[in-house]
């Protein structure tokens, strides 16, 4: 592996001298539409995007780097669009011909690669799962599909390697109703264009921020809570004021603006409530950048430079790219960590040119609607859709495994029924303490020994496994929620805050249960609010156990057990340093609470790391994804807890 890299590393550093050496014509040949400071917002976006994905922690906000593509894009199709209409020359298939030749043929060439990527390394499950979010990125559907897809539990889903899509689907979603807005508002109310287009935002960020606080997951894919940062821009092309504003001004706005995106990118991460509000920062700031930063003398000569040109011109390449090239790195075995990480930049940003220069370059100059280029553009349309339904009809072709493989692969599409999903398990999707059925999931009774299981779904994971182990007189109580672990909703916001006031108020105490299991995906940070929690809880039980965190895994476990049977191999998967100090941190504070502590990583480490239990029995693995139990991986901890007598 280590004489890959060195090779790999030796013909990036060739390609880099090479695009060092052709960067000069390439960027000479963009188009002249485009202002250069917006080639550099460009590059600013791409690149938070892809620092994200290859290391989340080093820009945890990276993310937002599509929602500065979103304002660019309203910025730009708004601002042609208006021109068109008011100069009497707009026309819908002339639009329509210059998006389908600006974006399909290098969408076209990342699905057909995408495809043979998945045929060589991914799992059935995970090739079935493919086939279909191809066809949906075809037809830029893939938002909708990916919030069909993605609940907690499919990390399978989320290791997708057309799951950035979601953001293309969004953007031609705008771009089909944009026209038609823009015309109807020039037939009814042209001068009043600025005043609508304002209000049509306003609607549309309300919308982001209520669908936010019932459910977050609709919120982030959906079109319509996007469309206010497009108007965004467009608000900026279309107002009839001139930059009249001095060069200090200019200066200062747009460095402060680009300050307040570095802000957003540095200081924003993955629990941040989001779009919303909180989108408005960077949306502001992004637009502010499209007006003032061409009159600065400093954003301008920082946007213009080379180094963002460059980037700036390979954008949208290299957003199509980098994600499939981290999926399947990982599909491989391989895991992006120090300079590897490096290495899939540089790949990526190899193909992003490689791409850019051969495929998008050519056909943006093509005339695109001569019988031959329409009669290609709808064969391959057709023949990526009839590719995607085959793989899907034909399981993702079992054949290429070997039984193991087929046997893991099942894992990745885990049916989760022993969490009581949408019954007593409140899934991520829902916010509504009515979807918990209080009748089936509290049911203390007079005489017995009543306990009551509370936190997020690594609480719900111990359910089955309890309810199996229980005597004849005791009943298990279950009152659990994703993504919000039982601190006292300090870390997850609103949609937690509601849920724990009610358990750790109405239900604790007008029930009095005899004990309260506590358990959750624990994070260092959680060490003092739970110390809080158990306080709390202590005056109205008599016991309070707290399970501890779960092995976790860097990849999926099913995925690396198809993969792999050497245990070193598997133990080089498990993040177990970053667990150790967490466990530290919450059992600490679980018993200067005075809890009882129970070490599930004790349990399933017994001796060394390369001792784990992988395994609950001959076929079923511990973990369904990376850190979930199987309901026979909580059945065997359990029953190891109860003999030793801890539960």
């Amino acid at each position: 592996m280590d004489k890959l890299h060195l090779l790999l590393a030796d013909l990036l550093s060739k390609l880099r001298r090479f695009l060092h050496h052709q960067s000069l014509q390439f960027m000479s040949s963009g188009s002249s539409a485009f202002r250069n400071d917006i080639q550099g917002l460009r590059a600013i976006a791409v690149l938070a995007v892809v620092i994200f994905h290859i290391r989340p922690a080093s820009l945890s906000g990276g993310y937002i780097g599509v929602d500065v593509f979103f304002v660019i894009s309203g910025f730009l199709i708004i601002g042609h669009i208006w021109k068109d209409i008011h100069q009497s020359r707009f026309s819908l298939l002339s639009f329509y011909a210059r998006r389908i030749k600006r974006l399909f043929p290098t969408l076209f060439v990342t699905l057909l690669a995408s495809g043979i990527g998945a045929y060589l390394f991914m799992l059935p499950a995970e090739t079935t799962d493919f086939s279909q979010s191809a066809i949906a990125t075809l037809f830029y559907v893939s938002n909708f599909f990916f919030y069909t897809q993605l609940d907690y539990f499919n990390d399978n889903a989320a290791l997708s390697p057309l799951l950035h899509t979601w953001s293309l689907a969004v953007e031609e979603q705008f771009y089909l109703i944009c026209p038609f807005v823009l015309l109807l508002i020039a037939k009814l109310a042209a001068k009043n264009l600025v005043p609508i287009l304002l209000i049509l935002a306003l609607l549309s960020l309300i919308l982001s921020q209520y669908l936010l606080s019932i459910n977050p997951s609709l919120a982030f894919y959906i079109s319509p809570t996007r469309f206010w940062q497009f108007f965004a821009g467009g608000l900026i092309a279309v107002m009839p004021i001139n930059n009249t504003f001095s060069a200090k001004v200019n200066d200062g706005v747009s460095v402060v603006s680009l300050l307040i995106l570095a802000a957003c990118f540095a200081l924003y991460d993955q629990s941040t409530a989001f779009p919303g509000t909180n989108a408005i920062p960077p949306t502001a700031a992004t637009a502010a950048l499209l007006y003032f930063a061409c009159d600065s003398h400093y954003a301008k000569s920082f946007l213009s430079s080379r180094f963002m040109l460059f980037f700036g011109n390979i954008s949208y390449a290299l957003y199509l790219v980098h994600w499939p090239i981290i999926v399947f790195y990982l599909a491989m075995g391989l895991s992006p960590t120090g300079s590897q990480r490096f290495t899939v930049f540089f790949i990526s940003v190899a193909l992003a040119y490689v791409l850019t220069r051969f495929i998008e370059a050519p056909c943006k100059n093509a005339k695109i609607w001569n019988t031959n280029k329409r009669t290609f553009i709808i064969s391959t349309t057709l023949s990526g859709v009839v590719v995607g339904v085959a793989l899907y009809a034909n399981d993702g072709l079992p054949a290429r495994f070997t039984q193991q493989q087929l046997l893991m692969s099942q894992y990745l599409q885990y049916d989760v029924e022993h969490f009581r999903n949408r019954g007593c398990f409140i899934s991520s999707g829902g916010n509504d303490l009515d979807q918990l059925n209080k009748d089936e999931c509290i049911i203390p009774e007079k005489g017995k020994y009543n306990r009551l299981l509370i936190g997020d779904s690594h609480a719900a994971h111990w359910y089955s496994a309890l309810k199996q182990t229980l005597p004849e007189d005791h009943t298990l109580s279950q009152a659990t929620k994703s993504r919000c672990r039982p601190d006292i909703f300090i870390h997850e916001g609103p949609r937690c805050a509601t849920f724990y006031r009610w358990v750790l108020g109405d239900l604790v105490q007008g029930n009095r249960f005899d004990e309260i299991i506590i358990s959750g995906l624990w994070k260092e940070e959680d060490a003092i609010p739970l110390k809080n929690t158990i306080a709390h809880l202590s005056a109205y039980t008599k016991k309070i156990i707290v399970l501890g965190p779960t092995v976790k895994y860097a990849a999926n476990l099913p995925r690396i057990l198809a993969n792999h049977s050497s245990p070193k191999i598997i133990a080089q998967y498990r993040l177990l340093a970053e667990i150790l100090h967490t466990e530290e941190l919450i059992e600490e504070a679980s018993i200067q609470a005075g809890a009882q502590y129970i070490s599930v990583l004790k349990a399933t480490c017994p001796a060394a790391e390369v001792s784990c239990k992988v395994m609950a029995s001959d076929e079923v693995p511990m973990v369904f994804d990376k850190h979930h139990l199987t309901q026979e991986g909580a059945l065997l901890l359990v029953k190891q807890f109860k003999s030793q007598g801890l539960l």
